[in-house]
């Protein structure tokens, strides 16, 4: 059969009844390499007992060394016999091969029962993962090492076996296409609450309408005294993916009632519920306060900064609203929400009509300080007053909004450069910032204030900042901190005098001197006014 190359023959004759007719196959096989075998050659592993076709069938596997054959190595390796659980690692061993080291590291993590390292694992090792899980070796673990690998695999998207149904629904592990919805509706009623907020969790994914009776009750249930907060929220949460919003309303008419400690605990709740209406029953009641809600105020703001960017599409078509409170509160939130678009929205509300919100939405797009704030800005140039904008960039530090600032204000005074070691290695995370001395005529005394934005130096030690100040004869000087680091060494201070070219694009090297713990300062030129 070898010499003909019959591979069909060869796969019959590792089923034969005589071992050495078996024996004879697997050395065969392993001659040919032949993926087209390794379908055999995987269940004469997991199924005959005879050593030396076992060893010869793992021999042949590893010649072969593809995908199918290094997953019939792998459910050798989870077996229970360790003869051959020592041969299938020493076969995956010598396969160069992605998948196989996988597995091999995947059986030194379940041996340690490290879930730490198991909850680190990449996509690569889910199915030598899923191929453990299904193992005659899994199901001889003790329960609790089952169910902490189970747990941990869900959450990787590794799919257990059917047999395991029960456990998981025990953990409040719920898997699709594995559970039932009658699997479901017992969890709502387990005695764990973390099982019950899973279970609510997965039925409101679930799309099916007709469960929101069951949902409601467990809702109306877990809300009594005695109840649990998490699994009531779950509730809550799954009502309102399947359109019901009788749990909302239950929030919302805490959150207008008389006790503050329950109007509290209602909208923390509702900015976690976070659907369209729940984020919409927060915003009016911050823009539309009830008599004297002061006491309350702080955490429906809170909630809504917690929920985040969602807040804001949630109620961005409010951006054009007739009142101007409301526009103002959607600005506030827009500032707090970390939204991928805060400076677009930011500046189309630059354009209000009402000068206090366009005030607001400037003032917004300094704080943010990033290059799309910085081109909103300068996007904005003749529509609102000039000195708005220069005010608004000068307040900024990155160098982009230096340059549109010294093109919108040519005699502005900027200052840019970089901060280097003695050594001439550049000093990121420093932080610079110009000064000025001030007289204090009620004390009589010379005070040094800042006379600009203080700026963090960058990876190369670069930094940019404007001075919002005229020349004047008071002394001009550069401050800079160097933060505690980690080896434990404390925050160091420098201080040195500026020799500052007003109306001018100032370039500057700054150098810390070790030797004589000084600040040393080279202008390297004054850019085109100087």
């Amino acid at each position: 059969m070898l010499s003909r190359g019959d591979l069909r023959g060869l796969c019959r004759a590792l089923q034969d009844r005589n071992p050495l007719i078996r024996r004879y196959a697997a050395q065969a096989l392993g001659k040919l390499k032949k993926p087209a075998c390794v379908s055999y050659l995987g269940q004469a592993l997991e199924k005959d007992k005879d050593q030396y076709v076992i060893r010869w069938t793992i021999e042949a596997l590893q010649g072969i060394g593809n995908q199918p054959a290094i997953e019939a190595l792998t459910r050798a390796l989870f077996g229970t016999d360790r003869q051959t659980v020592t041969l299938a690692s020493q076969a995956l061993a010598a396969i160069p091969d992605p998948q196989a080291a996988s597995a091999l590291r995947l059986k030194d993590i379940l041996i340690r029962t490290d879930m730490d390292a198991l909850a680190k694992s990449g996509e690569e090792d889910k199915r030598s993962l899923e191929i453990a899980l299904n193992s005659r070796q899994f199901a001889t673990w003790p329960s609790g090492k089952q169910k902490q690998v189970l747990n941990v695999a869900v959450g990787l998207g590794a799919r257990p076996p059917q047999r395991y149904t029960r456990e998981l629904a025990g953990i409040g592990q719920f898997v699709s296409g594995l559970h039932t919805i009658g699997d479901l509706m017992t969890g709502l009623h387990n005695k764990n609450p973390a099982v019950r907020a899973a279970a609510a969790q997965k039925l409101g994914a679930t799309g099916q309408a007709w469960t929101g009776f069951l949902l409601y009750n467990r809702f109306r249930r877990e809300v009594r005294p005695g109840g649990e907060r998490p699994v009531a929220v779950a509730a809550a949460c799954a009502l309102a993916r399947l359109g019901d919003d009788r749990a909302i309303m239950y929030y919302k008419k805490l959150l207008y009632g008389a006790d503050a400690q329950q109007a509290a605990e209602a909208a923390r709740t509702l900015g976690e519920i976070g659907t369209l209406e729940a984020i919409r029953s927060l915003f009016w009641f911050a823009a539309e306060p009830p008599p004297s809600p002061v006491y309350r105020m702080t955490q429906v703001l809170t909630a809504l900064e917690n929920i985040g960017p969602a807040a804001v599409d949630a109620l961005r078509e409010l951006i054009d609203h007739p009142n101007k409170t409301v526009r103002l509160m959607l600005l506030g939130i827009i500032l707090r929400s970390g939204h991928p678009e805060m400076a677009s929205l930011l500046g189309r509300l630059g354009r209000d009509d009402d000068p206090g919100v366009q005030r607001a939405a400037l003032d917004g797009l300094s704080d943010i300080n990033t290059t799309s704030a910085a081109e909103a800005l300068y996007q904005l140039a003749g529509d609102v007053p000039h000195d708005w904008i220069i005010r608004a960039l000068a307040a900024m530090t990155r160098p982009e909004s230096l340059a549109y600032l010294r093109e919108l204000a040519p005699d502005f005074t900027t200052l840019s450069g970089t901060l280097v070691e003695d050594d001439g290695q550049p000093l990121p995370q420093g932080f610079v910032q110009i000064i000025r001395e001030h007289w204090v005529a009620e004390r009589e005394v010379w005070e040094w204030l800042a006379a600009s934005a203080r700026v963090e130096t960058g990876p190369e030690g670069e930094f940019s900042l404007a001075l919002p100040v005229t020349k004047s004869d008071a002394t001009i000087r550069v401050k800079v901190v160097l933060p505690s680091r980690h080896d434990g060494k404390d925050s160091e201070t420098f201080v040195a005098d500026l020799p500052l070219q007003y109306g001018a694009d100032n370039r500057v090297k700054m150098r810390i001197d070790r030797f004589f713990s000084r600040l040393v300062i080279a202008m390297q030129d004054y850019g085109e006014n100087g």
